[in-house]
């Protein structure tokens, strides 16, 4: 991953911030928090402030660089974005997985479009349903 040339790409200005967080989450094996980026970055990038971290995330989640998820605790977590984020959807019934893009992106360009809102959240969680197949039965 070439941290310069992705941010780059997406037109934003190459930070020492914007560097240090996405090296350190590309280097990471689980998702991070705000606090515990902060933590680990400060010991390089001496001075910088957990409000600085904040305002980088939400820029970085804007361009679709980095993910932004929430856990069951209410603490949002940052990771890299993947080219293809997937949700899998189980079937209250059967317990079938189903695996499906994430409309997030599409979602936020034409809520964008529709309104002129820049949605700053990225948490759809969708983990439930009734596949097809038992929805049939119901309907029996």
């Amino acid at each position: 991953m070439d941290v310069c040339k992705d941010l780059k790409e997406k037109n934003l200005k190459v930070t020492k911030a914007r560097v240090s967080i996405l090296e350190l989450l590309f280097k990471s094996d689980k998702c991070l928090s705000a606090n515990e980026i902060w933590e680990n970055i400060r010991k390089t990038l001496i001075g910088i402030d957990l409000s600085t971290v904040y305002r980088n995330l939400d820029v970085l989640v804007n361009k679709n660089i980095i993910e932004k998820d929430i856990l069951d605790n209410n603490i949002y977590v940052y990771s890299i974005q993947e080219d293809i984020h997937m949700h899998t959807i189980i079937c209250e019934r059967c317990n079938k997985a189903f695996e499906i893009e994430c409309p997030m992106p599409k979602l936020r360009e034409y809520i964008r479009l529709k309104t002129g809102v820049i949605i700053t959240d990225q948490c759809i969680n969708v983990k439930n349903g009734i596949c097809k197949e038992c929805n049939k039965i119901n309907e029996k």
